[in-house]
């Protein structure tokens, strides 16, 4: 039911499963049984990593952990959908969209650490993963700027010819940033392979 502004009713949830758990079959989207194992996994682990990190930080063990805890549908689900030669520009809240990709979970919380299974050695921050074996460009402090990144990445695919996309995501304090805008207009006005 949509109220008078078009919004919808909070009572008018959209969702495939029934209340006895069967699946809509007018709604079923039909994701391949193993692609659909693959993303719940990837979510079941990146909660559990997460909450492992927290801890951690929070004992001083590690200086620095922004966990995805309510956010992991997001990235993971967009990992399911991007071929494995497409490019990942991350910002903080995307870890699982790195377990997804068949990143470990010793190499990001060796990143954490900083310590010698570390793929960047100690020579980032912590959380501040690179991978490149998965197209997963590092994660920059400043807020927004993965917007710009991820638009720059793409103009160069997409002058290279390449048939790749770049994918970033932003948050709403994000929005506020130059680098949002800046990254947004140079995209569209490229129109480079970006998805933000």
């Amino acid at each position: 039911m949509t109220s008078s502004l078009g919004l919808v009713d909070k009572d008018d949830l959209l969702t495939i499963l029934l209340p006895d758990g069967a699946v809509d079959q007018e709604l079923d989207p039909g994701v391949d049984p193993a692609l659909a194992l693959k993303l719940y996994e990837s979510m079941v682990q990146v909660r559990v990593m997460d909450d492992r990190l927290m801890t951690l930080q929070r004992q001083g063990r590690i200086h620095f952990y922004l966990a995805s805890t309510g956010q992991e549908a997001c990235s993971i689900g967009a990992a399911g959908a991007l071929a494995a030669e497409d490019w990942v520009v991350p910002g903080y809240r995307q870890p699982g969209m790195f377990l997804f990709r068949g990143v470990t979970v010793k190499s990001i919380v060796a990143q954490c650490f900083g310590n010698a299974w570390d793929p960047t050695k100690g020579r980032q921050m912590p959380v501040h993963y690179s991978f490149k074996d998965q197209n997963m460009v590092s994660i920059s402090s400043p807020i927004g700027t993965q917007v710009i990144q991820a638009a720059g990445v793409a103009m160069a695919m997409k002058r290279k010819r390449h048939k790749k996309v770049a994918l970033t995501f932003i948050g709403d304090g994000g929005t506020s940033s130059n680098d949002f805008h800046a990254g947004m207009n140079f995209g569209a006005v490229d129109k480079a392979p970006c998805i933000i």
